[in-house]
């Protein structure tokens, strides 16, 4: 996936499915550890040929990007069953999926974000 620039903070939303984000946020990570982690499961992350609902009906959270210059990036996160990496989609983009490495899943599990 693309990183913009330096990621300034993450919001986190239950979904509310494709096309769009939840604005009701219930989580920001701003904290650079934290943030280093989504960073690495976003770069580490690898497309998958298929259309987002080929792989789960709906997206289980969203997230909102915000970068040190302004941009952001809207994706919909899917968990996947146990034992299964976690896919990023852009929102807008769902012929576009990005499975995220094992450890990167596992990773971001453990810090209870999802």
């Amino acid at each position: 996936m693309e990183i913009l620039d330096e990621i300034e903070a993450i919001s986190i939303s239950h979904s509310i499915g494709y096309g769009g984000v939840n604005s009701d946020f219930f989580a920001e990570v701003t904290e650079a550890d934290d943030i280093q982690l989504f960073k690495t499961a976003m770069v580490e992350a690898e497309r998958a040929e298929g259309i987002a609902e080929d792989f789960q009906a709906m997206p289980d959270y969203d997230l909102l990007i915000e970068y040190e210059n302004g941009e952001t990036h809207l994706l919909n996160v899917l968990l996947g069953d146990v034992h299964e990496p976690m896919a990023l989609v852009y929102v807008g983009h769902e012929h576009n999926v990005f499975f995220v490495q094992q450890g990167e899943s596992e990773a971001l599990l453990a810090e209870g974000w999802f």
